[in-house]
C-alpha cells in the first residue's frame, strides 16, 4: 500500500484523506486526471489571461453579493 503524503484526520471517528475525493466527485476528478495525462489540461503561463480570470471571477462574485447587501447585513449581522 503507497502511503499518501498528506497524513488523514478523523470526522466523526472515520479516518480521512483531504487528497481522495468524496464519492460524488470521483468521475470529475478521474476526467481532470485523464486531462492532465493527455495534454489537454495544462498550466496557464500567459499572465494576461491570468489576469483576466481572476478580476472575471472578482466581478461575478460581486454581482452575487452586492444586490443582496441588505439581506446579508439582516443575516450575518455585518
Amino acid at each position: 500500500m503507497v502511503k499518501s503524503p498528506v497524513s488523514t484526520y478523523q470526522y466523526f471517528g472515520i479516518p480521512v484523506n483531504p487528497c481522495v475525493p468524496k464519492n460524488k466527485d470521483i468521475v470529475m476528478y478521474q476526467y481532470f486526471l485523464e486531462g492532465i495525462k493527455d495534454g489537454s489540461i495544462k498550466a496557464v503561463t500567459d499572465t494576461e489571461f491570468k489576469r483576466d480570470v481572476l478580476l472575471n471571477t472578482a466581478l461575478g462574485i460581486a454581482q452575487r453579493i452586492i444586490p443582496r447587501r441588505e439581506h446579508y447585513l439582516e443575516e450575518y449581522g455585518y
